[in-house]
């Protein structure tokens, strides 16, 4: 019985021993190593100053007025308007701004503390800024508080009873960072969480020893984050540019202001955005998203699966798209602007055969299944390149057509032939290599420009549609005009023809006459 009631107290005695490794904060039962129940603050050190605040440096605050202390008082200490002795009055306002400056915080310390019912004191971060503290109603609590702010405002109010408080009687002091004191974290392996608290730097997993940014964040497996402000998460991430950001399986996010996300991601430009699988900007200020694209060129975008923007502010988005010219595009699949600036190509899923540009400033298509322009919201007007075609073709089926009006096919004719036609250049083109024929449009606009219903085109283009119809309108004048011309001559051959029957029947009298005079004068000759 003794040795089982030994073995009971030798169990108790080892179980407190182990639940005495346990540390609880908040809570008397901890199971595990540290168990906080509550708010956690892990903060770096700071350091005020010691000294005493100065007569200069202690102020009284005045009804309708600002006191301020200057950023040179790293402390200083703050009377309500009643003074360090006696009460304040009633109906009062004041103010007291304690200047911004390079410190973390500020402490305040309430010496004394006395306000009457209805009377208040509000402290904020500016006298714009988010209220940080609002006491009154006959509070009169000493105490500390820390606000993380570089600045503060101070606002005290009695109201208009009699009824008034001693006041309070407030010391600051500005706080500085302290961390340089700190020593370097060490003494970790494996799966670790700290806070750095000299750095700002957090960590979370499996870490590198590389050099830790500050306040830069890394949690994973092997991340690394030495960048100022820079953040690298996942597995093999590294974010060494300043303000970097590195997400996903061995990427890494090495210019300043650059994000990598993915799989196998290299930003290595700029303020450059990597994100996909196997996808790297090396271009300042370019973007590169997808399967296998790259933003080499600045300002460049690469989006889709095996496309490249190597030329500067380029773009190439789709399928096995190269923008390689300066500020040229290249969109669908399989196409490139083959290093001809200023180009713009698009290609379609027929092929996988690549169209190049051919010239710099230069806009190449290809679609298989033709081109279709709509210049309505209806889409009831437009043109079309169907496929295979050479020529554009326009809607002209008559029932989408309204309002006929018949025309003067002679009348066509009598204008056109006033027209005056010539060849002639643009202005803003050489001579030599561009002339052209044909008439103004002016001319044609106060040809054809009106009917009976409206306005057709205007006076500085014509519209080809147009052109074309006046041409067959004028045809066919000269058409009917022919077909007339035709009968008219044809009529007259015929009275030709019958004209020359008559005249050879004539010759053929004149012939029988001339025989019968020869064989009369042959008779004649005889009887003589």
């Amino acid at each position: 019985m003794k040795k089982i009631f030994l073995f009971i107290i030798l169990f108790i005695a080892i179980h407190k021993m182990m639940m005495a490794q346990n540390v609880g904060i908040g809570t008397t039962d901890p199971f595990n190593k540290l168990q906080v129940q509550g708010n956690l603050v892990v903060n770096a050190p700071s350091i005020a100053t010691a000294t005493a605040p100065t007569a200069a440096q202690s102020k009284t605050m005045i009804n309708a007025s600002t006191v301020a202390f200057p950023v040179s008082d790293s402390t200083g200490r703050i009377f309500d308007p009643g003074g360090p002795v006696g009460n304040y009055l009633p109906n009062l306002q004041a103010f007291a701004n304690i200047s911004v400056g390079f410190n973390l915080g500020i402490e305040v310390t309430a010496e004394t503390m006395n306000l009457a019912t209805g009377d208040s004191l509000i402290i904020k971060e500016s006298s714009t800024g988010t209220t940080l503290l609002a006491v009154g109603n006959g509070y009169n609590s000493t105490g500390k508080w820390v606000f993380n702010s570089g600045e503060l405002y101070l606002i005290f109010k009695s109201n208009a009873d009699a009824n008034t408080g001693a006041g309070f009687s407030l010391l600051f002091r500005r706080l500085f960072d302290n961390s340089s004191s700190l020593p370097d974290i060490s003494g970790f392996a494996g799966n670790t969480f700290s806070f750095n608290a000299k750095t700002g730097a957090v960590r979370f997993g499996r870490f590198n020893n590389s050099t830790q940014g500050y306040y830069s964040t890394a949690m994973g497996n092997n991340v690394s984050a030495s960048g100022l402000h820079s953040f690298a998460s996942g597995s093999f991430a590294t974010a060494n540019g300043n303000y970097s950001f590195a997400r996903g399986l061995s990427v890494g996010a090495h210019g300043q202001n650059s994000i990598a996300m993915g799989n196998n991601i290299s930003a290595t430009g700029s303020n450059s955005i990597a994100m996909g699988f196997n996808v790297s900007t090396s271009g300042s200020n370019s973007i590169a998203m997808g399967d296998n694209t790259s933003a080499t060129g600045e300002n460049s975008i690469a989006m889709g699966r095996s496309s490249t923007s190597g030329g500067e502010t380029s773009t190439a988005i789709g399928w096995v798209t190269t923008a390689s010219g300066n500020y040229s595009t290249a969109i669908g699949n399989h196409v490139s602007t083959n290093n001809q600036n200023g180009s713009f190509i698009i290609g379609d899923n027929s092929t996988t055969t690549v169209l190049n540009s051919a010239n710099i400033n230069n806009f190449r298509a290809r679609f298989a299944g033709g081109y279709k322009l709509f210049t309505s919201a209806d889409l009831s007007t437009g043109c079309t390149l169907f496929a295979g075609d050479n020529a554009w073709t326009t809607g002209s089926s008559v029932y989408t057509k309204e309002n006929f009006a018949a025309v003067n096919g002679e009348d066509f004719l009598q204008k056109i032939s006033r027209f005056n036609l010539t060849s002639w250049n643009y202005k803003t083109q050489d001579p030599k290599t561009f002339r052209h024929y044909g008439p103004m449009a002016q001319d044609f606009y106060a040809a054809f420009g009106k009917d009976e219903y409206g306005t057709i085109g205007n006076d500085t283009t014509i519209n080809s549609a147009d052109f074309a119809g006046v041409s067959f309108i004028a045809i066919q004048a000269l058409e009917k005009r022919t077909a007339e011309q035709q009968q008219y001559i044809q009529k007259l051959e015929k009275e030709n023809s019958k004209q020359t029957e008559k005249l050879e029947a004539v010759q053929a009298l004149l012939q029988q006459l001339q025989k019968g005079l020869e064989k009369v004068k042959a008779i004649q000759n005889k009887n003589l």
